[in-house]
């Protein structure tokens, strides 16, 4: 063989090889691309812990599935915000997250919300003629119900009736109040309100009619009703919520409640009943003096009784201004939280506009339920270009305004044997990532 019949035969062999290794290169390539998906729509990107989840698709109504089974709880969900502030309430809520762990919860409280009007007051500027001049819906909460889209419960004093009753508990006085009790899914549950309390002075303006109407009312929309008799009890997350309501203000009540000692006695025996380790037990207390800032013994005593029973929290309404807030063996009482959308009054002062949203967080850490944090948001009670007008329409308040309220309530806690002054507030002074001072 020459050196031409050599090379011939090389350049075969290696022609030989180069097709072999092409086949198996073409195999590996139909292998890969067999397994991949079909349908790259259906192709899930990265779920972030803290952003939404469920992958939702703008303006289709349809949602796809995410990749892994996430806690169906306000961390992993993030609701877009709408109305005034949208932009700003939407940087709270994503600084919020940053704050919070995986395994937490987040609850909201409001004060007092008077959801009607009385037969004597103003046809023009009383509750219900607002609301319709507005074009009903859930315009009392417009300005907040993404604060309360963006929990795990939003909880209310819910200070009226709603009913078609007509026989009032106390004819020859002012302030029976009622609301339409379609409101209760219209309104309430539309703002994403979880749950009522009803046990205030207002709840039987109508006599048990109108409690009765209330309650079922609410029941129907699927919003939880707390009272003296009604302990609501709900699996939030990891964490078992236990809501109790106290009526302290003996005007305009159900006369199967009771009050005074006998009333504390009662949640007493409550909280003992409930309190375990693996739960959060929470009062709702209505009691205190109207237009005062500062609590009194006939709240602190008592206060400290429930929390001494096991008590995790006390949240409590009524004096239609903010009170202090006292940390007392280590457990958060909010005296007042102030009124919310209060259809009482048709105007508002310095006392009775200024208010708040208790914004606390609980975890279930090594079978112990815990306070993880409590954020307080001040607000108005109205959201006219007149703060003198009551529009009946809380909103939240930033700036001068936001410390303006705090500096009544570090005041006002001052009073208090065991005052909380570090008050987690982010609107004070924005403490929230890129603010646009045209959003304020």
């Amino acid at each position: 063989m020459n050196f031409f019949d050599s090379n011939n035969e090389k350049k075969h062999k290696n022609t030989i090889v180069m097709l072999a290794a092409a086949v198996i290169v073409l195999q590996l390539v139909a292998i890969i691309l067999s397994a991949s998906p079909k349908d790259t729509d259906n192709v899930q990107p990265p779920v972030q812990q803290g952003s939404d989840y469920s992958g939702s698709v703008q303006n289709t109504g349809t949602t796809t599935q995410p990749q892994q089974d996430l806690p169906d709880t306000a961390y992993y969900n993030i609701v877009p915000s709408t109305g005034k502030h949208a932009s700003l309430i939407s940087r709270y809520i994503s600084w919020e997250r940053g704050q919070m762990q995986p395994d937490e919860v987040v609850l909201s409280f409001t004060g007092d919300c008077t959801l009607g009007t009385w037969p004597e007051a103003s046809t023009k500027t009383n509750f219900n003629a607002v609301y319709e001049e507005a074009g009903g819906g859930t315009y009392p909460f417009d300005l907040v119900k993404s604060l309360f889209a963006n929990d795990d419960y939003t909880y209310i004093n819910l200070e009226t009736t709603l009913t078609t009753a007509t026989n009032r508990l106390q004819k020859n006085t002012n302030y029976n109040f009622k609301g339409d009790p379609e409101w209760a899914q219209t309104m309430i549950a539309a703002s994403y309100i979880d749950g009522c309390n009803l046990s205030n002075n207002h709840s039987y303006d109508y006599k048990r009619t109108g409690y009765d109407e209330t309650m079922s009312s609410l029941k129907a929309a699927n919003v939880d009703v707390g009272s003296q008799r009604d302990v609501i009890v709900r699996k939030v997350g990891d964490v078992e919520i236990v809501l109790l309501g106290a009526n302290y203000i003996t005007t305009s009540y159900n006369p199967e409640d009771v009050f005074g000692n006998e009333l504390t006695d009662l949640m007493i025996r409550q909280i003992k009943t409930y309190k375990r380790p693996d739960n959060i037990v929470i009062v709702n207390c209505h009691w205190g003096l109207e237009r005062r800032n500062d609590a009194n013994g006939d709240q602190a005593q008592p206060a400290h009784k429930m929390i001494d029973a096991g008590a995790d929290m006390i949240i409590g309404h009524h004096p239609h201004t903010i009170q202090g807030v006292e940390l007392y063996n280590g457990k958060y009482i909010f005296y007042s939280l102030g009124n919310f959308s209060f259809g009482g009054k048709g105007s508002t002062d310095e006392v009775n506009r200024i208010c708040f949203i208790a914004r606390p967080r609980f975890a279930l850490r090594e079978g112990t339920a815990v306070v993880t944090g409590v954020t307080v948001l001040p607000c108005y009670t109205t959201s006219a270009e007149r703060l003198s007008v009551n529009n009946y329409q809380p909103t939240l308040v930033f700036g001068e305004d936001a410390s303006g309220i705090i500096n009544t309530l570090e005041k006002s806690s001052g009073y208090l044997s065991s005052p909380c002054r570090d008050f987690v507030c982010p609107t004070v002074d924005y403490t929230f990532e890129d603010v646009s001072s045209t959003d304020a």
